[in-house]
């Protein structure tokens, strides 16, 4: 999420869908079962900009772009990927959120049943490593 700021530490969408190709060769040497979890909606009214850094921006629009990149990168390399973004954005995510842009408890236990779910729903268990 942090790569999709607008402001001081953001990066373009090339340089951004790039990292996310090395992320998913650098863990297939690890593991054949590598899962993505996407981005998170964000509160737009305390995140543009962030209350800690007038500096710093965050929209949906573009988390929605990056989140895509993670999405469509799954997608042709046949790798899971749950959404996150459509699961937040299915509720009133805005009170899932501490500071409008980072989960708070309640925020943490709903992307928890999400995974859990995620891994339910596909028969994904542990592996011994």
């Amino acid at each position: 999420m942090n790569d999709s700021q607008i402001g001081t530490i953001g990066i373009s969408p090339k340089k951004f869908r790039k990292n996310i190709e090395k992320l998913y060769k650098l863990s297939k040497k690890h593991s054949s079962k590598i899962i993505f979890i996407g981005l998170i909606a964000i509160d737009e009214l305390k995140t543009y900009p962030i209350s800690w850094d007038e500096n710093m921006f965050y929209k949906n629009e573009r988390i929605e772009k990056y989140d895509k990149i993670i999405k469509s990168i799954c997608k042709k390399k046949n790798i899971y990927f749950i959404d996150m973004f459509s699961e937040f954005s299915k509720l009133d995510y805005k009170k899932l959120l501490e500071d409008g842009l980072h989960p708070n408890s309640a925020g943490h236990k709903k992307m928890f049943e999400v995974v859990k779910d995620f891994l339910a729903e596909n028969k994904i268990t542990a592996q011994p490593l």
